[in-house]
């Protein structure tokens, strides 16, 4: 059975540069949540949790960095709308724990590109800095409890529905 991809929508061009470096350590992230040894397993691998814990942090520190920035006040011509990043193709993975966090990333980005923060020059308005806070704390408690409960590794289920 092939995997289902996972649908990211976008719009064409986003003209902020903030969210045009958030959403690319975005997808990232998502990428390297899909590749990563525990994406295959129930459990999360002591090495896949530490380098969760960086992707989180690297995005929650430039995110913060950008957030309490004013927007800058460039010349009318400045900046040109750029391409949206192209998200990367995704499938399903055995890992639960490696889904709720891709989809909560899906969720973030789309938040970001969607939103009129993608309109500015630079920055976000207070209620869409809150509402993309709240999803990185919320990535944030996600990997508190996969760290804090672990999952068992248990047997590969097979593709096929189960013959009872």
């Amino acid at each position: 059975m092939a995997d289902a991809m996972i649908a990211i929508d976008q719009p064409e061009k986003i003209q902020n540069l903030d969210v045009l470096d958030l959403v690319s350590r975005l997808d990232r992230a998502c990428w390297e949540l899909h590749e990563c040894v525990s994406a295959t397993r129930h459990e999360s691998t002591p090495p896949d949790l530490t380098r969760w814990a960086a992707l989180h942090n690297d995005i929650k520190r430039k995110f913060d960095l950008y957030k309490d920035e004013p927007e800058l006040d460039l010349p009318k011509y400045h900046p040109k709308a750029r391409p949206t990043p192209t998200p990367p193709i995704l499938g399903q993975r055995q890992n639960v724990d490696v889904m709720a966090q891709i989809q909560l990333l899906i969720a973030l980005r789309t938040e970001m590109v969607f939103s009129g923060a993608a309109e500015r020059v630079t920055g976000f308005s207070a209620a869409q800095a809150t509402r993309i806070e709240l999803g990185i704390e919320r990535w944030e408690k996600l990997l508190a409890d996969i760290t804090a409960n672990p999952e068992v590794d248990s047997p590969n289920s097979p593709d096929e529905k189960p013959t009872v």
